[in-house]
């Protein structure tokens, strides 16, 4: 059994990390509070809170310096916020490429495109367009070619368990041009576990149309014996990178069916 405890972190390639940094702190007010060395490239990262109060991911993300960028077919993550009509008319005043902002049941959503591309959400649930400024992150999202796969897989060889839902016209599909598909229904596959913000819950699964394995890896999943992980995990023939040590911090990346690469952190 494995010692798998939350997700720790979650990583945005981008071209131009100073260009980057500028920008997201410009529209969303976002705070650079430490950098680091992620794959062996330059990396910030970005936080919502004034006081960090811990590194699992849920204040913010890791902003990566990549001379290529991933190619999503679905919105790597997406921002809780509130007040959604004025973000709305202030960033597509500003210049920003925005979706339409749409209503799904309880919940207002609209995604932005960043200077590299990204296309990324924002989603308002319930009615909290009244109350005082809220930004933080929301769900992280990956993609897969075959849903039940992809469960089948993270089920026997990580021990997730899965929550089911779906998402019809309104999901964060990539697709050729920035406009919803309004018949488009999205399959998708949340981590459950009794875990508040930052654990398990922010993470799903998607089966999207158009899809690829991304190029970098998307996120850390936080181990409290990553050691005996990368033994067990090996045994079960598990396709793995080499188990890294930094200061007494090991870590490694395991492969999915996707050829996707998660990270595991100690």
């Amino acid at each position: 059994m494995l010692h798998l405890e939350r997700l720790e972190a979650v990583f945005l390639p981008v071209t131009d990390l100073e260009r980057s940094v500028s920008w997201y702190r410009e529209h969303f007010g976002v705070l650079p509070v430490y950098g680091k060395t992620v794959e062996g490239a330059e990396a910030v990262y970005l936080t919502f809170s004034e006081t960090v109060k811990d590194r699992s991911g849920s204040d913010g993300f890791f902003m990566v310096r990549k001379t290529v960028t991933n190619r999503y077919s679905h919105i790597p993550f997406n921002f809780h916020s509130n007040r959604m009509e004025r973000r709305h008319f202030e960033m597509e005043k500003a210049g920003v490429t925005v979706t339409a902002l749409v209503r799904d049941h309880d919940m207002l959503c609209f995604d932005f495109y960043d200077p590299d591309g990204n296309r990324i959400g924002l989603c308002q649930e319930g009615n909290a367009g009244d109350s005082s400024p809220v930004l933080t992150m929301g769900g992280t999202f990956l993609a897969v070619s075959d849903l039940d796969r992809s469960v089948a897989w993270y089920a026997e060889k990580l021990g997730l368990s899965f929550d089911f839902f779906t998402a019809t016209g309104v999901a964060g599909y990539v697709g050729p041009t920035k406009d919803y598909i309004p018949g488009l229904t999205i399959r998708y596959a949340g981590v459950k576990g009794g875990l508040a913000a930052g654990g398990w819950s922010r993470l799903a699964l998607v089966e999207t149309p158009g899809f690829e394995p991304l190029r970098h890896v998307p996120c850390l999943l936080k181990s409290s014996d990553a050691e005996s992980d990368y033994a067990e995990l090996s045994d079960s023939g598990v396709v793995l990178s080499e188990l890294r040590a930094q200061h007494g911090v090991y870590r490694f990346d395991v492969v999915d069916p996707d050829g996707n690469r998660i990270g595991i952190i100690q």
